[in-house]
Order: structure tokens, then sequence, then C-alpha cells
């Protein structure tokens, strides 16, 4: 049960750090760790590794924290999911 566990939150921790694209080292482990979940897990980790290992994936980890939150639309109503703050470019 244990191991479940861990595997259950690093998925989370993981499904997180890929929205926010950082961590890119804990993505890259997360996807060998599911490989050993044969076999959706298997075809669901092997497709992650090769789309991680490309060059301009790897530039948009890096890139990301060329990112700053910016001030919320004003002219958005609050019942909006999106009316949070929006990201900008530095």
């Amino acid at each position: 049960m244990l191991i479940g566990v861990t595997a259950v939150t690093l998925n989370l921790l993981t499904a997180r750090s890929l929205r926010d694209r950082k961590h890119h080292t804990v993505c890259l482990l997360t996807s060998i760790m599911n490989c050993l979940h044969f076999p959706l897990g298997t075809l669901l980790g092997t497709f992650t590794l090769i789309v991680l290992c490309r060059p301009a994936v790897r530039a948009v980890f890096e890139a990301s924290g060329n990112y700053r939150r910016g001030p919320a639309a004003p002219s958005a109503p609050a019942a909006y999911p999106d009316s949070g703050p929006r990201l900008e470019r530095t």
C-alpha cells in the first residue's frame, strides 16, 4: 500500500510540475517509474520519456522562469475560474 500511495503522490506532483513547466528531472523519474506498470503505464511512460527528452521541451522547462504573474483582468467576473492572475512574458 505504501508503494501505491508513493506512486500516486509522485504522479500528482508530476502533474503539477508539468502544468507549471518546472522540475524536469522529477517528471523524467516519474515517467520511468510509470513504465513498471504494465501495460498502460509502460505505454504512457515511454511516450512521456520520448516527449520530455526533446530539446524543445527541455527549453520550455528552462525558460519557464521567464514568466511572472500579472494582475487579473479587471473586467472578468469573479464567477469565472479563468479570472485569476494571468501569465505575462517578462
